[in-house]
């Protein structure tokens, strides 16, 4: 079932409960699926886990739960994270050798194919089978406490505050990442786009038509600032590990990287200036009222 509230929700709290359920139960199903690879498995679970907090990020004002909800996704995640990092990485380097190997050849992006393999080839399976057991214990913990999850106030008010809270952070991580420049803190603001994206999602069928375009934008700009950040992280990571082997070519594959991060950053501000255009009180306001509107319409 789809990531988003329905009018088909008697309230606020039928639809968390609702949408919290599917993530949980589709994560549990994938862990099970032995068809699915271990490094896939563990990469869709933790985009459920994000989903997830997202969600109680979105009803936090009205949640009693919040803190006890986030931290256990949160710290699940955490738990598989050096199996997907590792994965993720090679993943990162295959799409860098796509981009760049027409000019610099593959030889330094294969150097660190290697590497990034032997990396993950040591992890150990059986802590990582570990990891994966407490997960899935933790997922279906988690199943049957939202079974009882309960959102307080009226569902308008709830949500203006939610949304209004990430869009906040979205916005104060935009002007500080104009401002430095840092990779770190790009990072950071991608993090605050992200959650502003889930929660436009799972308000899409409010207004579908209006909310389209801006689910739309949302989603590629966490893009752009996730080839950002894989940029970043093979710049300033694996590459100064690698000019012993051939100096001149990294230094040129340095420069062209170099390039790409700048002009993805300032790719990404020009969008998220746009995105982040209104008030964050203003926002929150007018997407609480296009939900009160949606319940009142559909009720009659």
């Amino acid at each position: 079932m789809s990531y988003s509230f329905k009018a088909s929700d008697t309230s606020l709290t039928a639809g968390l409960r609702r949408i919290a359920a599917s993530q949980l139960e589709t994560a549990l199903e994938e862990l099970a699926d032995p068809g699915l690879p271990r490094a896939e498995k563990i990469h869709q679970v933790r985009k459920r886990y994000k989903k997830l907090r997202g969600l109680v990020r979105l009803v936090r004002p009205g949640f009693d739960g919040y803190d006890r909800e986030n931290a256990a996704f949160r710290d699940a995640a955490r738990k598989l994270s050096e199996v997907r990092d590792a994965t993720s990485s090679m993943e990162t380097v295959a799409q860098l050798k796509t981009r760049f190997e027409e000019h610099v050849g593959p030889k330094v992006f294969d150097q660190v194919q290697k590497r990034l393999a032997a990396r993950r080839d040591r992890l150990d399976d059986k802590e990582i089978a570990k990891h994966i057991d407490e997960v899935r214990k933790g997922l279906t913990r988690a199943a049957r406490r939202a079974e009882s999850w309960k959102v307080k106030c009226k569902a308008e008010d709830v949500l203006a505050d939610g949304l209004a809270k990430t869009y906040t952070r979205a916005v104060k991580a935009l002007k500080v990442a104009r401002k430095t420049h840092e990779p770190d803190d790009f990072h950071e603001w991608r993090k605050r786009v992200k959650y502003h994206w889930y929660h436009l999602r799972l308000l899409k069928d409010v207004w579908p038509e209006a909310m389209a375009m801006r689910v739309e934008a949302a989603a590629q700009l966490s893009d752009a600032l996730g080839d950002h950040h894989d940029m970043a992280v093979f710049h300033t990571e694996i590459l100064p590990g690698l000019k012993k082997a051939d100096r001149k070519l990294v230094e040129v594959l340095e420069g062209l990287m170099l390039a790409e991060e700048e002009r993805l950053a300032e790719e990404s501000l020009a969008q998220g200036e746009f995105l982040f255009a209104e008030a964050p009180g203003k926002f929150a306001a007018r997407l609480g009222a296009y939900w009160k509107l949606w319940r009142h319409q559909e009720a009659s």
